[in-house]
């Protein structure tokens, strides 16, 4: 009768030891609705827009907004899938976890550890004279 209490009290400890040690992972939970617009980070250039499309260009390679490259988009809890558009009608798929969105600030990486911080580019409206 002791071993047997003796075996359930230590099942019991090693149970509560699993269920606390094994919480499951918080997945983050963005408003997509957030990511519409332009964004910026030095010469990278990334335009989201709400159909689920958008573009994006680096300055540094002597590329405008009017050479951009174009892309599809989907948000689904902190994972961004971003599908490029190439020339050749190629699609490179990207996944990236997103970590911040706000109105102003975008910041997620990559599985190889590459981070991106951008900020939102805000245009005025132009006055009627």
């Amino acid at each position: 009768m002791k071993t047997s209490k003796w075996i359930f009290c230590v099942l019991s400890i090693v149970v509560m030891i699993f269920l606390t040690g094994c919480q499951m992972p918080q997945e983050n939970h963005f408003d997509e609705t957030l990511l519409y617009g332009k964004w910026i980070e030095g010469t990278l250039h990334e335009t989201y827009l709400e159909d689920g499309g958008g573009y994006t260009w680096d300055t540094s390679e002597d590329i405008t907004e009017e050479e951009a490259t174009y892309f599809t988009w989907t948000l689904d809890n902190d994972q961004l899938l971003v599908e490029h558009l190439l020339w050749d009608s190629t699609i490179v798929p990207k996944i990236y976890t997103v970590t911040e969105l706000t109105s102003t600030e975008l910041t997620y990486h990559d599985s190889y550890g590459n981070e991106h911080n951008f900020i939102r580019i805000f245009i005025e409206p132009c006055e009627k004279h």
